[in-house]
């Protein structure tokens, strides 16, 4: 399966929606898939991955490769990448990794706008508080881990009970 993955932020970048994203590419390239991943974020390497990564690419490009998938994956609803699904009709997959609104709680019409768009897509969110904030139906799936980095140390004694990973913010 060709598989267009478009996530606005990416590597050199760090945070949840970068780690998920790169994780999803390269666990769908070791299953077979052939993978392009296409981020506004500007980098210089791109040969670190087992997957093509495309930066900033001009609109003609991002038609092209709409055109090429077999599935049109989004790490977040991006207005700015969703436009070539209104002329290239692929199955649309949305992972949802925060709410669609301001901080004050308000929406606004990019908010209204990112959740009407969700009535089109498979839709998948990282907890049962956003899928219910959505006004399609969404699967839960808690958002992944590198267990090559995050395991537990036999030899190490656990004499605490605290482990947070993640950011705080203020939702």
């Amino acid at each position: 399966m060709k598989i267009l993955i478009y996530s606005p932020s990416f590597y050199p970048r760090i945070g949840g929606l970068e780690s998920v994203v790169s994780s999803l590419a390269q666990e769908f390239t070791v299953l077979g898939h052939t993978v392009k991943l296409v981020s506004l974020t500007r980098a210089n390497d791109n040969k670190m991955f087992p997957f093509e990564v495309i930066r900033n690419p001009a609109p003609q490009q991002l038609l092209q490769l709409a055109d090429w998938c077999d599935v049109f994956f989004q790490g977040c609803v991006s207005m700015k990448g969703l436009w070539p699904h209104l002329f290239i009709h692929r199955p649309l997959v949305i992972t949802h990794q925060t709410w669609y609104r301001r901080a004050n709680g308000q929406c606004n019409w990019q908010d209204r706008l990112k959740h009407f768009v969700t009535r089109f897509a498979t839709n998948i969110s990282v907890s049962q508080d956003i899928a219910q904030a959505l006004p399609a139906a969404s699967t839960v799936i808690p958002n992944s881990y590198r267990d090559d980095l995050f395991y537990e140390m036999p030899d190490v004694e656990r004499n605490r009970e605290l482990v947070f990973l993640g950011r705080l913010v203020s939702d």
